[in-house]
């Protein structure tokens, strides 16, 4: 086995191994947040015992009912007591520690509108300058009222007229 191990950190990258992200930021509980390992870790420990209670309960619809009432009725309790910040304000709060810079409430660049990069995302296709030529050119020619010449164009769209 250590073999197979040294052969995985010498020959594969590390963005195709399990191990790109540390554990402890692969947990979906894990918030940004100013807490201390301490406190993160019992934050941990409290999830896993709801998780194995949930777990436990699952079949049983009135004890799990009554759980969540129990739930309720202690947060009810504890937030009496405090002033609640959502975590998601304790997230950007922590972005904003790690960028440097808080975000601006007013946004004054915004996204480009009306581009279209040949071919992305429709279903017709963009028809570029060079094969408009190559169809032009094969279009029969006909009688311009205009300048009485043999061309591509008519009346309406005759170079020589004037406006």
């Amino acid at each position: 086995m250590p073999v197979l191990n040294l052969y995985l950190k010498k020959n594969i990258l590390r963005r195709w191994r399990r191990d790109l992200m540390p554990i402890e930021l692969q947990s979906n509980r894990q918030r940004i947040c100013d807490v201390g390992e301490d406190q993160r870790r019992i934050i941990n420990d409290t999830y896993d015992v709801v998780d194995n209670v949930l777990d436990i309960l699952r079949d049983d619809k009135e004890k799990l009912e009554s759980f969540v009432a129990t739930l309720k009725k202690m947060r009810d309790d504890v937030a009496k007591d405090r002033i609640y910040e959502p975590s998601m304000k304790c997230k950007q709060r922590g972005i904003e520690h790690i960028l440097g810079f808080k975000r601006p409430y007013n946004i004054e660049i915004h996204p480009a509108t009306g581009i279209r990069n040949k071919g992305c995302g429709t279903s017709k296709r963009l028809i570029g300058v060079a094969e408009k030529a190559t169809v032009n050119s094969s279009m029969p020619k006909r009688m311009c009222s205009g300048c009485k010449l043999m061309s591509n164009h008519d009346i309406r769209n005759c170079p020589t007229k004037t406006n």
